[in-house]
């Protein structure tokens, strides 16, 4: 589906994709407002076709990618959440370390 190619996306442009929700969130002109806007709407109607779930870029395929958005940010925060807690391995460096504390 498309949630996981936009997962990666987000990895991998973490800095731009902070950038758009910052913007997002706090437009510095009502001209980056509508901009940001219209964007996020073609974006996720993009989404909702990549996906199979549509096959225009109007309103049920705009509703169907920002659903898809939302799904995609939880599975990332559950990720990022689930890998906070694992404990990290730990190399032989580190072992050794430890062992002639």
């Amino acid at each position: 589906m498309a949630i996981e190619p936009w997962r990666q996306a987000t990895k991998t442009y973490r800095g731009g994709r902070m950038v758009i929700d910052e913007l997002t969130e706090n437009p510095p002109t009502e001209g980056v407002a509508h901009a940001v806007r219209t964007t996020a709407r073609h974006d996720w109607a993009a989404m909702a076709i990549a996906a199979g779930l549509a096959s225009g870029l109007d309103e049920p395929a705009i509703r169907v990618g920002h659903r898809l958005e939302i799904e995609a940010r939880r599975s990332n925060q559950l990720a990022e959440h689930t890998a906070a807690r694992e404990p990290r391995p730990r190399n032989v460096l580190s072992k050794i370390k430890t062992i002639s504390r």
